[in-house]
């Protein structure tokens, strides 16, 4: 339920693959005990960013790009968090982010995910970000957003 259609976001040696995933049928996911995903407050943009980019940061397929995805996320996040209705997933550990899906839930958003699942590199290989796509989907299909979409780098680990 959880497997995206994937295409190329452009010529055939485009480093960049679309996703699309259907938001009605998702199966309920197991529940896991101690991961709490919950909506962000506005007081946590930054601290969403400072996920972000260290996720990508730590995966060498983001060097070439790097800079202009971080300036593009700035922007987003500071479009998203200051709107009237900002949209974020977090899943904390303690009192640290270690989780982070930011989404746009405009239904003619050209990408919903805006930036993640991003998880941590330390709490990759967990099913962390599974969980955490699951949870932005069911709440863009909550949202309006029958097919949800999202842009990433090709071979990446995140």
């Amino acid at each position: 339920p959880l497997s995206p259609d994937s295409q190329s976001a452009g010529v055939i040696s485009s480093p960049w693959l679309r996703f699309s995933w259907k938001t009605s049928g998702i199966g309920a996911l197991p529940a896991v005990g101690g991961d709490l995903i919950r909506h962000a407050t506005r007081e946590e943009g930054e601290e969403v960013l400072r996920v972000i980019l260290l996720s990508l940061s730590m995966d060498s397929a983001w060097n070439d790009s790097l800079a202009a995805a971080e300036q593009y996320l700035k922007a987003e996040v500071a479009r998203i968090f200051n709107g009237e209705d900002p949209l974020c997933l977090v899943l904390p550990k303690g009192n640290r982010l270690i989780a982070v899906s930011l989404l746009d839930p405009t239904p003619e958003a050209a990408s919903h995910l805006v930036g993640g699942p991003a998880v941590l590199m330390e709490y990759r290989n967990r099913g962390l970000g599974t969980r955490l796509l699951h949870a932005s989907l069911t709440e863009l299909g909550g949202r309006g957003v029958s097919v949800a979409s999202g842009i990433t780098r090709a071979r990446t680990g995140s």
